[in-house]
């Protein structure tokens, strides 16, 4: 399983940051408003940390997506279907995981939960196993 820290990546102290600008913004309004504020800027904030908080299983035929909140996201690639596993590093989701398919799908998988070693180790097993079939 290749999984990372969902807690020290740049994206969870961003959101923290964020939180802090709007307590500390809304000082001014009464305590009621700025609870609903501050908790509906938290719930927004972690709705897109989620989308980078994909982990990745590996067995002897599949490469398993899964995301560590967004339970309903499990995707599931046989590896005699993939042509290429790539990282990839994105401008708004930073790093990444791109499978393309023999079909000519693309599917790109955020992992700025992982260290870049681990990605990168990832994809050096993943292409032995698809080697292995």
């Amino acid at each position: 399983m290749y999984k990372g820290s969902s807690l020290l990546n740049a994206y969870s102290f961003f959101y923290a940051f964020i939180i802090f600008i709007c307590i500390y913004a809304t000082e001014h309004i009464e305590f009621g408003d700025r609870i609903l504020i501050t908790l509906g800027t938290t719930i927004i904030s972690f709705l897109f940390l989620a989308t980078s908080l994909n982990y990745f299983i590996l067995n002897d035929n599949y490469l398993i997506v899964k995301n560590c909140w967004k339970v309903w996201t499990n995707k599931k690639f046989q590896f005699e279907d993939i042509e290429s596993i790539e990282f990839i590093e994105a401008s708004f989701f930073g790093i990444g995981l791109k499978v393309k398919t023999k079909n000519g799908d693309k599917h790109f998988y955020a992992a700025n939960n992982l260290s870049r070693a681990k990605l990168k180790n990832l994809i050096t097993a993943s292409e032995n196993l698809m080697k292995s079939d």
